[in-house]
């Protein structure tokens, strides 16, 4: 499926159930990687926004229950902070909701859930997206936090 055809289709779509901009999904979710026709393309949306959401919940798995952690994300760990740990608790709490809501959806197809459920998604993403960003940062700029810092199971 040329990106064109992609595009006109999912804007039919958007009009009739009054989704996010088809620009707004792709620079958050990429769904421009589909590249097939197919009657269930809302069904392949939601799954690549899930797919990505997935991605995410395993890197906050990784901090929430650090065993055998990449030494990549040790300099982290050691500096991570109660609070720190609550922003990751709360961002997986949330995206695993997500993720658990959508699995009705993999039983049988029905267009207007999958648009509700599309719309839902990204609605949750950019509230979650100052938070997912400050982990990031505090991942690639870990600082020198451990000085005051409490000590926990990870200390």
């Amino acid at each position: 499926m040329e990106l064109k055809e992609l595009i006109s289709a999912y804007e039919q779509l958007q009009k009739k159930y009054a989704m996010p901009k088809f620009s707004e999904l792709n620079g958050a979710f990429e769904i421009e990687k589909i590249d097939r026709e197919s009657e269930i393309l809302l069904r392949l949306i939601r799954k690549i926004m899930v797919e990505k959401i997935v991605n995410l919940l395993s890197l906050s798995e990784i901090f929430l229950s650090p065993n055998n952690i990449p030494r990549m994300y040790l300099t982290y760990l050691k500096t991570m902070t109660v609070e720190d740990k609550q922003q990751v608790t709360d961002i997986y709490d949330t995206l695993s909701k997500l993720v658990t809501e959508c699995m009705p959806l993999e039983i049988e197809y029905n267009e207007k859930k999958e648009a509700a459920m599309i719309t839902k998604i990204y609605t949750t993403w950019n509230e979650l997206k100052p938070a997912i960003s400050n982990f990031f940062s505090r991942i690639n700029n870990p600082g020198i936090k451990a000085q005051g810092k409490e000590k926990s199971y990870f200390g």
